[in-house]
């Protein structure tokens, strides 16, 4: 599951995503284009807002950045 998939499984916008990891919009974006990856800060509080594990998130990021690919 990509991050994209996890946030809209949660009925998140990425305006909300942005707001409780400290990020901008852009940077969100390109979380989920797997153009970047989120810190390990952003990754915690990510993991927390969807309910997952820390693992779980990576998995999500490697997902995300593959499927761009």
């Amino acid at each position: 599951m990509t991050l994209k998939e996890l946030r809209e499984r949660h009925a998140y916008r990425p305006v909300d995503i942005a707001a409780q990891c400290n990020a901008g919009m852009a940077t969100v974006r390109a979380w989920e284009r797997g153009e970047k990856k989120p810190s390990p800060p952003q990754i915690r509080a990510l993991a927390s807002l969807y309910g997952v594990s820390i693992d779980e998130i990576h998995c999500a990021i490697e997902e995300s950045a593959q499927s761009e690919e």
